[in-house]
């Protein structure tokens, strides 16, 4: 899991880490980490004033308390960062972020753990201002908080009522027309204050029933507001009469009765400067859109040229109007040339709003890279510092384990290439050199902070997925061919048989398991039983798969017990499936030394199976270290290459014999 900040502490550590390698200086250092102190004061403030608004429980007072804890730490954090700025002390340097990032992680996920625990919350209202200000009172009611939590919050209530207030006549003045809707909207609104003025008398004379009838009201009340708020959107959108987007059609309307002579040039100029924030607003969030969501490079080349020409044109278009309204009277206003600004306007804008879309669905779309943990956790790691919530260190470590992984495997890849009519291999091996360039570039991000350098790398990065889907296991099966096996570690070629890594020492992998495809391990020999209760190549394999991932830290532990359990079970029931078959066998050919030698050398196996899950299973009820998963492994599977080879030639000796009272 991928540790992240908020982005004022993620520049302060990546700006102390610039510190520590002489890249940035100690006055630099300070503006960032006041900067964060002011923050983290700022979100402290913040989580005491609306942490209110959760109906209280032992775990939520356990997580304030906890939260607290952590806020303490993190302002201990700051102070050994500045004991650093004064003394430059390298070693209180890297306490400092140690515990800037410790303190700022635990602040995140108990922030998570509250939040989780809100969503699960009944809901009194389907508008969050409203939910929240019932949960308070709920909790006035209950007498875990005082009245002034109540008083803290009206005056926002109160704003919020006032803006929908205002909206609503606007409305009103414009579509008459709409009586029903226009009646309900204020009936709704007319509660809302009576609600809210209940709750206000209670914190005036404490009557514990106007609290309740206050909840009651807003409770009820906010459903049908919000439904009247959603009609009053689609009324207005079914009004439009040049575009969909009610803004942009209220400015061309006053603009195009301008013209006709029923509206004046101060109102026009009133509407457009309110339109020209508006737009503001739309610019804004494209670019927040761009930086939240890590636009791919080919959706950027094929849409952001588009976008950034149609919102310069409609800025262009805008000022333009704003010339022909400002100090114009009606008599000597450019009325064709203002219709022909209004028209590219409407052109543009609507454009616009179709590419914006398009754009919006395309940038979402991101390659599946779930067949390759590493390189999603990269991908998040690249999303996450380019959103400023992850600090640069993490690239820089996460780079290292893979360069060295990519030079290995294009090592392993050498040795095949010469092989002719492989274009498996030379696809592999062109996607690896690819790879490695992209890796590159990201080490370039680190020196020089380029942005185009993790957008170039993410793009590389996808666009080899595909070809190197499953690169280890055809290295793997090559190289078994060739009696070498590779560690999972470093990718390092080694002898087979060999259970250390020349290179770096790490427990070796395992072997393929024959030819595992035709396997089934069935100790019920007659025909039509057994089928059900023998281990399959699918089990095996999938068994030695997860092991090898859990060792390598690709998958977690626990999604090994289940088949681990699975294999022990059938090996139970196998042995006992055996004992059962075999004893009538040897009852009537008692004297077969064959026979009795080939029953042995069974029973030996299937011990052996159970002394190697055995060993596997010590992983999970002693400590979790990886021999015992290694070499279980190792022992089990040489157990089922002996029983694999072992099977067909006592399945044949038994077909010979027949036992006490069968024909």
């Amino acid at each position: 899991m991928i540790a992240i900040f908020p982005p004022p502490v993620t520049a302060l550590i990546d700006k102390a880490n610039d510190v520590y390698q002489k890249r940035a200086s100690v006055k630099e250092l300070k503006e960032v980490l006041d900067y964060a102190k002011t923050f983290h004061e700022r979100s402290r403030s913040y989580f005491m004033f609306f942490n209110k608004s959760r109906v209280e429980d032992k775990e939520v007072l356990r997580l304030n308390e906890e939260m607290l804890y952590h806020c303490k730490k993190l302002d201990e954090a700051f102070v050994k960062m500045e004991e650093f700025i004064k003394t430059e002390k390298n070693e209180l340097l890297f306490e400092a972020v140690i515990m800037v990032q410790e303190a700022s992680y635990m602040i995140s996920e108990t922030t998570r753990a509250l939040k989780r625990i809100k969503e699960n919350f009944q809901r009194f209202s389907p508008m969050d201002i409203i939910d929240d200000f019932i949960k308070i009172a709920v909790n006035v009611y209950n007498g875990v908080f005082e009245k002034t939590a109540l008083l803290e919050k009206i005056p926002f209530i109160v704003i919020w009522k006032q803006a929908i207030e205002s909206d609503f006549l606007k409305f009103k003045e414009k579509y008459p027309e709409a009586e029903e809707l226009n009646t309900n909207m204020a009936n709704s609104l007319s509660y809302i204050e009576r609600g809210i003025g209940a709750i206000y008398t209670f914190t005036e004379q404490g009557n514990r029933e106007d609290l309740m009838n206050g909840m009651r009201i807003l409770g009820v009340v906010s459903g049908d507001l919000q439904g009247f708020l959603n009609e009053m959107g689609d009324y207005r959108t079914k009004k439009c009469k040049y575009t969909s987007n009610i803004h942009a059609d209220e400015f061309l309307s006053i603009c195009y009765n301008l013209i006709e002579n029923n509206s004046t040039p101060e109102e026009a100029k009133k509407i457009l400067d309110g339109f020209k924030t508006y737009f503001k607003g739309i610019e804004e969030e494209i670019e927040r859109f761009q930086k939240d969501f890590m636009v791919r490079l080919p959706v950027k080349d094929e849409f952001i040229e588009d976008i950034d020409r149609y919102i310069r044109d409609i800025n262009n278009y805008l000022s333009e109007i704003d010339k022909i309204l400002t100090d114009k009277e009606e008599e000597t206003l450019d009325k064709e040339c203002l219709s022909g600004f209004l028209k590219k306007l409407n052109e543009d804008f609507d454009s616009l709003q179709k590419k914006k879309s398009e754009f919006y669905g395309k940038s979402l779309q991101e390659k599946d890279l779930s067949g390759d943990v590493e390189m999603l956790q990269l991908r998040d790691i690249i999303k996450g510092f380019y959103n400023r919530i992850v600090p640069v260190s993490a690239l820089q470590e996460a780079l290292i384990p893979l360069c060295g992984r990519t030079s290995s495997l294009l090592e392993r890849t050498d040795k095949f290439l010469s092989e002719k009519e492989d274009e498996k291999i030379r696809a592999i091996h062109r996607a690896l050199e690819s790879r490695k360039m992209a890796f590159s570039e990201l080490e370039s991000y680190v020196i020089d902070r380029v942005e185009d350098h993790l957008f170039d790398a993410l793009e590389t990065i996808e666009e080899t997925y595909d070809d190197l889907l499953g690169t280890e296991e055809i290295l793997s099966q090559k190289e078994t061919e060739k009696n070498m096996i590779a560690c999972f570690k470093c990718s390092t070629m080694n002898p087979k048989g060999q259970k250390i890594c020349s290179k770096c020492g790490a427990k070796l992998p395992f072997a393929s398991v024959g030819n595992m495809e035709n396997t089934s391990i069935e100790v019920v020999m007659e025909e039509g039983k057994g089928a059900d209760e023998g281990m399959k190549y699918e089990e095996i394999k999938e068994l030695r798969e997860l092991t090898d991932n859990v060792l390598q830290g690709l998958r977690p532990s626990e999604d090994l017990r289940k088949p681990l359990g699975k294999i022990i079970e059938k090996i139970g029931e196998n042995k006992k499936a055996f004992k059962e078959f075999i004893t009538p066998y040897l009852e009537k050919h008692g004297d077969d030394k064959e026979l009795k030698s080939s029953a042995e050398e069974l029973t030996k196996i299937f011990n052996e199976l159970d002394n190697a899950t055995s060993q596997m299973n010590s992983y999970f009820i002693k400590e979790k270290r990886d021999e015992y998963l290694s070499a279980g492994l190792e022992d089990f599977l040489k157990a089922v290459n002996e029983l694999q080879k072992f099977q067909e030639r006592m399945t044949e000796l038994l077909k010979k014999k027949k036992p006490a009272g069968k024909r």
